[in-house]
């Protein structure tokens, strides 16, 4: 696949050998162009060749292509023709990126990520303030109730004391 513009996309087919015989390698490729158009492109090696470059359609309109082909050849020891094909292949043109636009892009967005982290975790520790401050206060209510209950039993028995003991008698010793 090319990635200039200008440049053709190619296909560099080779047989090995002492296994194909020479000059009998021809290819086809049909490719399919996303707005429906279809190319055809067929080559062939020279009469004792052993290598061919089929040169593909570079055209730059957006969106997904594909080809498939065959390749034929002749098999050198028994003479006889070989079929290959090629299944097929898909590619895509994308409009250019913006290098600078993305990272400006995924730099605002860790920003937003990052506010909204920040945001979360004072929400989560006002929350866990307020829950502090709750246990606070009925730990306090609780602790103040049983030091009312234990002074009201305690003066509840201070009077109960009083009110048992007589009044103070003098006594006269007996002569």
């Amino acid at each position: 696949q090319s990635r200039s513009p200008e440049k053709p996309h190619q296909l560099v087919v080779s047989g090995e050998q002492g296994m194909i015989a020479p000059g009998s390698i021809a290819v086809n490729v049909e490719q399919n162009a996303p707005d429906g158009f279809i190319t055809y492109s067929q080559g062939q090696v020279s009469q004792d060749g052993m290598k061919t470059t089929l040169n593909l359609d570079n055209d730059p309109e957006l969106g997904k292509y594909s080809w498939r082909g065959e390749i034929f050849a002749t098999d050198f020891a028994t003479q006889r023709a070989l079929v290959f094909p090629i299944q097929e292949q898909t590619f895509s043109v994308v409009d250019e990126v913006d290098l600078e636009a993305a990272r400006i892009a995924k730099e605002a967005e860790l920003a937003e990520q990052r506010r909204i982290e920040m945001e979360k975790r004072i929400i989560a520790e006002r929350e866990a303030e307020r829950k502090r401050s709750m246990i606070i206060i009925a730990v306090g209510n609780v602790v103040m109730l049983l030091i009312a209950i234990v002074a009201w039993i305690v003066w509840r028995k201070l009077k109960a004391k009083r009110q048992a003991m007589p009044e103070m008698q003098l006594e006269v010793p007996k002569k």
